[in-house]
């Protein structure tokens, strides 16, 4: 016997025969992108929409017991059966999961899905960071070769720029101090004239630059938008750079330069060309 999909349904046939044996309907939202049979007989379908890998039992018959794919990973498009009762799972957003029982689904191999447009390393730790036209940012180690952190934003990002003087790296969601300066941080308004306060050194900033002319303050620790500015013209941010004395923060358009002053209690607008 063997299986054969249909959209959204499974049957199965028998063997040198075009006869249905067997029909489950309404597995999944979307077409059936992959089928699993493991070791011990059972099925595991995976589905191309609603991201939900669904099992069944030895006879053919869904257990209820269903696990859902986060967003960030995209939708299943293969599984296959690892050793022992691990499940190897690719995605369509470029990603190689593992699954098994008792275990929460994780990343085997993360990155984006397209082309990433820009990379920012931390001043002072083997970190950088990496985002692109999949709206994905991540944060890397640059020794162990993983993904420490990542976030999804609603607009592509193009470019990034550390703040200088950061105090903190983090290993594995973690925090550890670099050093004990203290940051500024910029909160969120609508206006070129921000009010800065002191952070503690627990905080890791970076300033990201969109392909829709947005540009916004992110705390990677956090995972937190602390400030967004939109010039009104809707180019895209080309580059984001701060001067070597952080006294000044330049934005690069197709057309035009942004320069902002940086003080210790005003960030204003200097002048644009």
């Amino acid at each position: 016997m063997y299986l054969e999909c249909f959209a959204s349904k499974a049957a199965l046939l028998k063997h040198g025969t075009n006869t249905v044996n067997q029909i489950c309907q309404g597995v999944h939202e979307g077409g059936i992108f992959s089928l699993c049979l493991t070791n011990n007989g059972h099925l595991i379908s995976g589905d191309g929409k609603d991201r939900r890998l669904v099992f069944f039992d030895a006879a053919l018959n869904p257990t209820g017991h269903t696990e859902e794919l986060a967003e960030l990973y995209g939708a299943v498009r293969t599984i296959t059966q690892g050793p022992g009762e691990l499940l190897i799972i690719s995605t369509t957003k470029n990603m190689i999961l593992e699954a098994g029982p008792g275990m929460e689904i994780s990343p085997l191999m993360f990155g984006h899905c397209e082309e990433f447009w820009s990379l920012a390393k931390h001043p002072q730790a083997h970190q950088f960071l990496s985002d692109g036209r999949d709206h994905l940012v991540i944060l890397w180690d640059s020794l162990s070769k993983q993904a420490i952190r990542s976030k999804e934003f609603t607009d592509a990002i193009h470019c990034a720029a550390f703040y200088p003087l950061q105090s903190v790296l983090i290993t594995n969601g973690t925090m550890s101090p670099v050093n004990n300066n203290h940051n500024n941080i910029i909160n969120k308004t609508n206006s070129l004239d921000f009010n800065v306060s002191v952070m503690n050194s627990h905080d890791l900033l970076v300033v990201l630059g969109t392909s829709t002319g947005r540009w916004l303050v992110f705390n990677c620790l956090k995972h937190e938008i602390i400030a967004v500015h939109f010039d009104g013209l809707g180019e895209q941010i080309e580059c984001v750079a701060y001067s070597p004395g952080m006294l000044l923060l330049l934005f690069s358009f197709f057309y035009s330069h942004m320069y902002l002053s940086m003080h210790t209690s005003l960030l204003n607008l200097l002048f644009s060309c």
